[in-house]
């Protein structure tokens, strides 16, 4: 059986690129935000909203105090501690780390980066963190190489990335 690859090669600078470009230029549904990151952001805040709309407060203000691209932590510190604090509480890396590792390489961190979390964050919560945040940030950017493969400017959407993520990784909670 041979070696899983290492994580830093699956996707190439091209495939980031490409993937990020399909993010910068990304419009959703009712959502007029000005920087990608928050045009994203809205379009989660509308996701979330959806199966509860009575929440709204509680999910309007975790976005104006870390989702806002100039609050003082910061896009990228952010989605760093995010990945951290998921990846320290999942019981099989679910769908939302998944969607938090897409999210930080949209954002610019390199994959190198996101391992580079996990590792610091296996270091305090134990071994299987670290195995479960290789295994999970493998099997993400596998998913990615896979959308952009179909070749369709569609396939990688962030609202189809998001769609297959959910649908791949849905049953990981």
């Amino acid at each position: 059986m041979p070696l899983p690859p290492d994580v830093t090669t699956i996707l190439s600078a091209a495939d980031i690129e490409r993937l990020r470009g399909a993010f910068a230029n990304a419009s959703y549904p009712g959502v007029d935000e000005h920087t990608p990151d928050g045009r994203f952001g809205q379009y989660a805040q509308s996701v979330l909203l959806a199966r509860f709309p009575l929440a709204r407060k509680y999910v309007d203000s975790i976005g104006d105090y870390f989702y806002d691209d100039n609050k003082e932590v910061g896009p990228q510190n952010r989605e760093r501690v995010v990945i951290a604090t998921l990846l320290s509480h999942a019981n099989d890396g679910g769908y939302f780390l998944t969607l938090h590792v897409y999210w930080a390489l949209m954002i610019g961190l390199s994959v190198r980066e996101i391992a580079w979390t996990m590792v610091l964050c296996s270091s305090y919560s134990g071994i299987d963190r670290y195995t479960l945040g290789m295994t999970l940030l493998t099997d993400v950017t596998g998913a990615l190489k896979a959308q952009l493969a179909v070749g369709t400017d569609e396939a990688i959407h962030p609202g189809a990335i998001v769609g297959v993520l959910a649908q791949t990784f849905a049953t990981r909670h």
